[in-house]
């Protein structure tokens, strides 16, 4: 059985590692930080850099970033970028 990993409706996609690594050095000018990275179950599409989500949640508020997993197509990596608390 395969699993699919359906992105909320206020995800970004995106294409372009450039875009992607942008985003990203956004991100961590705004306060957030790399928490750590972990596998869920799902297929995220290898022709895509990632996928990146709001998250509320365990480890506080912030984004997640969904990248393909290349060595399965049951699962896909997902990094968690929380805010820095003061």
């Amino acid at each position: 059985m395969s699993f699919k990993f359906y992105p909320s409706a206020d995800a970004l996609t995106f294409i372009d590692n450039d875009l992607l690594n942008d985003y990203l050095d956004s991100l961590k000018t705004q306060g957030y930080t790399r928490l750590h990275d972990a596998y869920s179950g799902g297929y995220v599409k290898r022709t895509i850099e990632g996928i990146i989500q709001p998250y509320k949640g365990r480890y506080g508020e912030g984004y997640t970033l969904h990248t393909p997993a290349w060595n399965t197509t049951k699962y896909h990596i997902v990094t968690y970028y929380v805010k820095e608390e003061n």
